[in-house]
């Protein structure tokens, strides 16, 4: 493992390992007190599968190494990195990272990670990433404050949270109610939840490029398609809200507004330029399998 850190984190690392090594030696001594038992109670070798596998555990150590029991390297919270990382094993983020990551396992964060991304899966929950995320397998935004800025591959991906970017995926893409992306998506089957923010986000910005809407009358006709029939008042109120500035948090300050609400008057405008990213309608490709937003 090579590391560019600070001490405080090399002291998180060490005590880690030290707690790991504790466990295997736990589990060393328990293993051996059974062969100690069993063989005491004249129990067969041949008789007793369960007593094969434990001699096979207890011969050949921990060398086979299963996902389970991979190591996991913790960056923990108030902790903040400069520099690139590369970990065998599973990385755990809790705390910030500046630079890219190169991890032959799982990269499961809930700080912020600022660099290119490069793991077997990635999970991020109530996270930030600004920097490209590729794949070997699956990578999920498993909640809606979770941001992506950047472009991600892989071979499948669920997206509950923003991406700002492309998202290239080999099989299953899924958008779920709250999810918005900003930009392409290529992907062999695309699910998207009935009510998707990010459907509503866009028609709203197609259909407002072309002419003002009224606020009341537009969720009128949003409520008769079949996805949004039970989209509750306050779910479009937020969505408008956000594609009109109207960010919670820093988190969303990357999703540049594309429209003006006017809640005095109840219209919502698009703003200048939107007309050029009516590209936000979604149109299939079926040769390349992709889906582009683009005009209508």
């Amino acid at each position: 493992m090579k590391w560019n850190v600070n001490n405080k984190m090399m002291n998180n690392i060490n005590k880690n390992r030290q707690n790991k090594d504790l466990e295997e030696d736990a589990a060393a001594l328990r293993t051996e007190e059974k062969l100690d038992e069993m063989l005491a109670n004249d129990i067969p070798v041949n008789d007793s599968d369960e007593l094969m596998a434990a001699i096979n555990r207890y011969e050949e150590g921990s060398n086979l190494e299963t996902p389970a029991e991979r190591e996991v390297s913790v960056i923990e919270a108030k902790t903040t990195v400069y520099g690139n990382i590369e970990c065998e094993g599973d990385l755990h983020v809790k705390g910030v990272i500046n630079g890219d990551l190169a991890v032959s396992g799982k990269v499961m964060s809930g700080g912020k990670t600022n660099g290119t991304i490069e793991a077997e899966s990635v999970v991020l929950h109530d996270a930030k990433h600004e920097g490209d995320i590729r794949c070997a397998k699956e990578i999920t935004l498993g909640s809606e404050v979770s941001v992506v800025v950047g472009n991600i591959t892989a071979q499948s991906v669920n997206l509950l949270g923003k991406v700002k970017g492309n998202v290239s995926v080999n099989e299953r893409c899924h958008i779920g109610a709250q999810a918005v992306v900003i930009g392409d998506i290529c992907a062999k089957v695309i699910e998207v939840e009935a009510g998707a923010q990010d459907i509503l986000a866009q028609q709203t910005v197609a259909a407002a490029a072309m002419h003002d809407l009224n606020a009341d009358d537009w969720y009128a006709t949003v409520r008769r398609a079949a996805p949004f029939a039970e989209l509750p008042r306050d779910m479009f109120d937020a969505v408008i809200g956000m594609m009109s500035g109207e960010y919670n948090s820093e988190e969303f300050s990357a999703f540049r507004p594309r429209l003006v609400w006017n809640r005095d008057n109840g219209l919502i405008s698009a703003r200048p330029g939107s007309q050029k990213v009516a590209g936000y309608l979604w149109r299939y490709d079926s040769r390349s399998r992709a889906v582009h937003r683009g005009p209508a």
